[in-house]
C-alpha cells in the first residue's frame, strides 16, 4: 500500500525495526548520534538536512556546521586552515561547487537555479546557518515550491535566498582537501 495514501496503522518493516534498535543501542552506548524524524530515503534528505542544521544552530556553541557523506571524513587540518584564514563575512564552503546549471534536474520546481556545494563535504558559518534555519524558516521549510529532491541543491538555494534577503555577504570557498576518503592521504 502506498505510504502517500490514507493508510493508518502502518508499521515499520522488520529491517526498519532492527536498524532502529541498533541505532538506539549505539546512541545509548556512545551518545554520538543525532536521530531525526524522517526515513532514510533520498526524497527525504532535505528534511534530514533541515534537522541537522537546526540542531547545530540550536547548540549555540559552534562557529561552523559541516556535513559529510558517510563514505568520507572531514580533514580537520584543512578545515582549521580554511576558517583561521577567514574573517568578516559569512562562509559557505565545500570540496566542489556546482553552478546549478550543469543538468536540467538541478532546476527547482519553479525553474530556479543557484550555485551549491557538492554533498561529499560542505559547511556553513553559524550566522549563515541561523539565517537559513531561524530568520528564513518559512522559506526553508517551503522548499517544495522552489527546490528539488537534492538536499545539496536546496542548500544552495537557501544560501542564495539568505544572501539576497538578508543582504549577507557570503564567501563561497572551494577546498578539495577538506574531503578524505578511503585510501586518501592526509
Amino acid at each position: 500500500q502506498s505510504v502517500s495514501s490514507h493508510a493508518q496503522g502502518l508499521k515499520a518493516t522488520e529491517d526498519e525495526q532492527r536498524w532502529s534498535a541498533q541505532l538506539m543501542s549505539e546512541s545509548l552506548k556512545h551518545g554520538d548520534l543525532l536521530v531525526v524524524p524522517s526515513r532514510d530515503l533520498y526524497v527525504d534528505l532535505t528534511l534530514k538536512t533541515i534537522s541537522w542544521l537546526e540542531w547545530g544552530v540550536n547548540q549555540a556553541r559552534y562557529d561552523y556546521i559541516v556535513k559529510t557523506d558517510d563514505e568520507y571524513c572531514l580533514n580537520t587540518t584543512e578545515l582549521d586552515r580554511l576558517v583561521d584564514g577567514h574573517r568578516g563575512h559569512e562562509l559557505y564552503f565545500g570540496v566542489y561547487e556546482h553552478s546549478g546549471t550543469e543538468y536540467s534536474i538541478m532546476r527547482g520546481a519553479d525553474g530556479s537555479v543557484a550555485p551549491f556545494m557538492s554533498g561529499a563535504v560542505y559547511g556553513l558559518s553559524i550566522g549563515l546557518a541561523a539565517s537559513i534555519i531561524r530568520d528564513d524558516r518559512t522559506h526553508t521549510m517551503s522548499y517544495l515550491l522552489y527546490g528539488t529532491s537534492s538536499d545539496d541543491a536546496n542548500m544552495g538555494k537557501w544560501v542564495d535566498y539568505a544572501t539576497k534577503r538578508r543582504e549577507l555577504v557570503v564567501d563561497h570557498v572551494v577546498e578539495p582537501k577538506l574531503r578524505v576518503g578511503y585510501g586518501d592521504e592526509l
